[in-house]
């Protein structure tokens, strides 16, 4: 693996993470009932896929910028 390719990798990892959390703390379940758990997940669910929209972006800037 080059060092711009491990470069590239690792702002993905670091900027997905960082977007999913960011996203997910705001996502919180408002009630604790077990009919709410399918709804939370799905939340969850694109919590991750905006973070993983974040690594992408960010591993692109990279990859140009570099």
């Amino acid at each position: 693996m080059t060092a711009k390719t491990k470069s590239v990798v690792l702002r993905f990892t670091r900027a997905f993470v960082a977007g999913a959390a960011s996203t997910m703390v705001t996502v919180v379940p408002l009630t604790g009932g077990w009919k709410e758990l399918g709804v939370w997940l799905s939340s969850l669910a694109l919590a991750g896929v905006i973070g993983g929209i974040t690594g992408c972006l960010m591993a692109v800037d990279k990859y140009l910028r570099a």
